[in-house]
């Protein structure tokens, strides 16, 4: 009986930080390929960079920092314009 054939739309993704080298594949919920292109996961980053904010602002800079790590593995423009409209939408509740 053969192997079943690996999902060509899965791709692993080097692990470092560890003694050992860890392969993780990618998974459309835990792993999406277009938050994993890097070196750090983008919900990583987004929970370092607004641990320290609240409410609203924090919700604005995570979907601006999501759409941003994102665009050139998604929607390329469109989610620049979204990661501009979170911005834009900060502005407005901060003030100029």
């Amino acid at each position: 009986m053969s192997e079943p054939k690996a999902d060509p739309k899965i791709m692993d993704t080097l692990i470092e930080g560890t003694e050992e080298t860890e392969y993780k594949p990618y998974d459309k919920v835990e792993r999406p390929m277009h938050y994993t292109a890097g070196s750090i996961e983008t919900i990583d980053y987004i929970q370092s960079v607004t641990e320290q904010l609240l409410g609203f602002e924090a919700a604005c800079i995570a979907n601006a920092l999501k759409y941003f790590s994102r665009q050139h593995l998604k929607n390329g423009v469109e989610d620049i314009k979204k990661a501009i409209w979170y911005l834009n939408r900060l502005i407005e509740y901060k003030g100029d």
